[in-house]
Formats: structure tokens, C-alpha cells, sequence
């Protein structure tokens, strides 16, 4: 079965408008690092807090493995504990 959901990677250079390179630059970490992310379809919790705050996307939309809320403070708390 083809997934059919945007890769969060993907989602995130489209949003900032940038090339993955730019997306590690910015997010302080080795270009290898966002080619893992991208290869495994999620950006893990320890850097999650910081690409939501520079993407201004949901956690869940960044890693589908944090469940969508309706009480963003409580995923907030989520994320902040990796």
C-alpha cells in the first residue's frame, strides 16, 4: 500500500520555501540528519519543539507517530518532555 500523506520533510521546505539544506542550516543540524528524517517520515521528538517553532506546523503534522489534539498545550507538554 503507497502512502499518500506528504513527507514531513517535504511539508516543511515547502512551507519555508527552502531546499533541505537550508532546512538543516536553519535547524542547526547536519544535512545528513534531515536526509534521515525524510528517509524514515518523521522528525524525531528531541528537535520536533524547534521545527515546529520554525515551520509553525503541528507536531502531529511533523511526526505522525504524536496523535492530534484539540488541546495544543497538551501536545506542547508532549513534545517538550524529549
Amino acid at each position: 500500500m503507497v502512502s499518500t500523506s506528504i513527507n514531513p520533510i517535504t511539508r516543511a521546505t515547502e512551507r519555508l520555501r527552502c531546499t533541505q539544506s537550508e532546512f538543516a542550516d536553519r535547524m542547526g543540524v547536519s544535512r545528513g540528519l534531515v536526509s534521515m528524517w525524510k528517509i524514515r517520515g518523521y522528525i524525531t521528538q528531541r528537535y520536533l519543539a524547534k521545527a515546529c517553532a520554525l515551520t509553525g506546523l503541528a507536531p502531529h503534522e511533523l511526526n505522525p507517530f504524536i496523535p492530534k489534539v484539540q488541546n495544543p498545550e497538551s501536545v506542547r507538554n508532549f513534545v517538550s518532555m524529549g
